[in-house]
């Protein structure tokens, strides 16, 4: 039993939970019931919403660890990266800046190589460090490219030599 009150003249009655309509005594009108959710129900209901709260935020805390985890093994597999520079571009560059580059690109296995210069005075100083020559062993083909476009796709893990100058009695960078 509960006790309700008749929202057309005031009236409090008493009512069995089991009815849902009936006609106010009082003033005749009709009285709608609806069966709103106990106490118990409603803790319950609560308690069922924070769960699942709980549960998305721990999977999306999940996801989110997995994801910078495969960022990190992407430097152990051999995926295709795009060429940061064309060769052209590469050609001039001071060497430990297009090495910076192509190892941020994502690129593993650079190899540098030195090419002494001699400063001849009327000619003019050679610049120490200035790259002359690079080239791309891709690995499917064996070939060895000197030109290619910036954009270009290679294996991150293609053989790249780069040759860049050095002038004697300069200092070594």
């Amino acid at each position: 039993m509960k006790i309700i009150v008749c929202k057309h003249c005031g009236v409090k009655l008493e009512v069995d939970d089991s009815v849902s309509q009936f006609n106010c005594p009082n003033c005749g009108k009709p009285i709608h019931l609806s069966h709103t959710p106990s106490s118990k129900a409603l803790a319950a209901l609560i308690a069922i919403l924070l769960i699942i709260v709980a549960s998305s935020i721990s999977v999306w805390i999940l996801i989110g660890n997995k994801t910078s985890q495969s960022f990190e093994n992407t430097q152990n597999r051999i995926i295709k990266i795009e060429m940061p520079v064309s060769a052209k571009e590469a050609k001039g560059m001071n060497y430990e800046i297009l090495v910076d580059s192509l190892r941020t690109a994502g690129f593993t296995d650079i190899k540098l190589i030195e090419d002494p210069d001699i400063r001849i005075p009327i000619i003019g100083r050679a610049e120490d460090g200035k790259v002359k020559k690079i080239s791309i062993q891709e690995l499917n083909s064996g070939k060895a490219l000197t030109s290619f476009d910036k954009g270009q796709k290679f294996l991150n893990n293609s053989e790249i030599t780069i040759t860049y100058s050095v002038v004697k009695g300069g200092n070594k960078k």
